[in-house]
Formats: C-alpha cells, sequence, structure tokens
C-alpha cells in the first residue's frame, strides 16, 4: 500500500480514518499524539 497519512499505512486504519465522522479532528489527534524525531 503506497498511500501515508501522519505515518498510517495499515489500510483497516486509514479506512477507519476515512469513515470518521469527524476525519480532519481526527487526524490532527494523530499528528499531535506521536512526534517523530526528524
Amino acid at each position: 500500500m503506497e498511500a501515508k497519512i501522519c505515518g498510517v499505512k495499515d489500510e483497516i486504519i486509514l479506512n477507519f480514518i476515512l469513515s470518521h465522522p469527524n476525519p480532519p479532528y481526527f487526524v490532527g489527534f494523530i499528528v499531535n499524539y506521536n512526534k517523530s524525531k526528524r
């Protein structure tokens, strides 16, 4: 799977986010939840 959103590579998680009532809030929560050290 080539899709990658905020480090999400799992298709199940990706579909869960797309099916969520508030995708922007949920994605923002993931971004603010785990900060990568790049």
